[in-house]
């Protein structure tokens, strides 16, 4: 309300005031938005403690990407009102917008709730972990500590080491760094998540009944996230630059998206469902394969928005981990 009240010139007036960076640059924003999306999969961690969770969780995610994308969106409509991309200030926070209007108490009043509401947003994002660490754990993904439960069935061994490890890599790792890193690793998470759901449809869940499923899945993930990242940096970008698109890039996208097609048709086509379809106590995700493999080509296109830098520091983030 703040920011629409401070509203600045005419940032409809044209193309070049509205999207100053083009198609490119809403691309790139949007994949680096990405991080204020992670609220839903939260959601999804914590289904085993919903009652009706058919009827719940389509609901609760729904409800969380609508919220999250409307008020994420009023708010930088609002910020970008006040402070305009053309005024010198294209990196302009709140506070920032605040002050230049001359408004120093609205700028108090933001800067005491960000630091009042951060600690909440990262506990919040910490509540989920030990579940899913717990999960990870039972099937012998994790050592078995990260299980262990105390007689009040609290994961308090795993609340500790992953709450010491989160603070460790706060301090060590600029906010500046993390935020792309968290982006590209929440990305490629879903592109994990979308393929799990296509081996537990087709008979992989807690075994590998289906070996030339799995082998599909994991062909599928490579030719999705190979045929994202071409299409971005080989085709889309540079034509949006007013460049020739790559050849090369483009024969190994049509190679890659064409296979992809043809997994998906031979998974759809010549395995059975392997769950109950009829069972509403459990929700379905309809369009299983070709929902998910959609979902993997859409989510490695936005990942290639990224730098290669930021890459870099999340493989060397998960090599430590791993080690």
């Amino acid at each position: 309300v703040g920011g629409f009240s401070c509203w600045t010139g005419n940032m409809f007036e044209s193309s070049d005031k509205f999207v100053p960076h083009g198609a490119t640059g809403v691309l790139k924003s949007t994949a680096s938005l990405f991080f204020g999306f992670i609220g839903f999969d939260e959601v999804c961690c914590m289904a085993s403690k919903a009652k009706n969770p058919s009827r719940t969780m389509p609901r609760a995610l729904i409800g969380t990407l609508m919220g999250a994308a409307i008020l994420s969106g009023l708010a930088q409509m609002a910020l970008a009102a006040m402070v305009p991309y053309h005024s010198g200030m294209s990196t302009a926070s709140f506070e920032d917008g605040f002050n230049a209007h001359g408004w120093a108490w609205a700028k108090w009043i933001v800067a005491v709730g960000e630091i009042s509401l951060l600690p909440l947003v990262v506990l919040l994002s910490i509540m989920p972990q030990p579940e899913l660490v717990a999960a990870m754990s039972e099937d012998g993904l994790l050592p078995s500590i990260f299980s262990k439960q105390n007689k009040k069935g609290v994961y308090f061994e795993c609340i500790w080491i992953v709450g010491i490890g989160l603070t460790v890599v706060s301090f060590a790792v600029p906010f500046a760094v993390l935020w792309d890193m968290i982006s590209i690793g929440v990305l490629l998470s879903f592109n994990l998540t979308n393929a799990s759901l296509i081996q537990v449809r087709y008979g992989n869940g807690g075994s590998l009944a289906q070996p030339y499923v799995n082998m599909m899945v994991w062909t599928l993930f490579i030719c999705t996230a190979v045929a994202g990242f071409t299409a971005e940096r080989g085709i889309v970008r540079q034509l949006l630059d007013g460049k020739s698109m790559d050849v090369a890039c483009a024969l190994l996208f049509i190679a890659t998206a064409v296979t992809s097609i043809v997994i998906v048709f031979i998974l759809q086509t010549r395995y059975k469902t392997k769950c109950d379809m009829d069972d509403r106590s459990i929700f379905k995700v309809p369009g299983v394969p070709f929902l998910p493999a959609m979902a993997m080509f859409c989510n490695m296109y936005l990942v290639s928005q990224f730098n290669l830098i930021n890459w870099a520091y999340l493989a060397v983030l998960l090599l430590v981990f791993i080690m």
